[in-house]
């Protein structure tokens, strides 16, 4: 339970940041493992735990929920994402934040980007 309380902390502190810089343009990337990196290897060896993917879009929902910006684009579009969502913020929050919610309370695999085709 502490562990969540860190991330939620991670990702509030995130978006009070991006809130300071109201950017016009924010993207969303994903962590991708390449093969024979030093990250990957950990990975493989146990010493770095991936995410799962939808731990993964509840962060991008986390992003936008707490997002208070005066006018940006945002986009989660990058190939490396589970998900598509984009949209100008604050406008199009409540659509972005439904999106989301509709696939994470779903819960299918299905719904997302296959691992075959995401990328860098």
């Amino acid at each position: 339970m502490a562990e969540l309380k860190a991330v939620k902390s991670i990702h509030l502190k995130l978006a009070r940041i991006l809130n300071e810089i109201d950017p016009e343009f924010a993207g969303a990337l994903t962590l991708t493992l390449i093969p024979g990196s030093p990250l990957f290897d950990d990975a493989e060896s146990g010493r770095f735990e991936v995410i799962t993917p939808f731990q993964s879009l509840k962060e991008l929902k986390n992003m936008v929920d707490n997002s208070d910006f005066t006018a940006c684009f945002f986009s989660s579009m990058h190939t490396s994402n589970y998900l598509s969502v984009r949209g100008m913020l604050p406008q199009d929050k409540k659509r972005m934040v439904s999106e989301l919610d509709n696939v994470l309370s779903k819960n299918d695999p299905a719904l997302l980007r296959p691992e075959s085709m995401r990328g860098l």
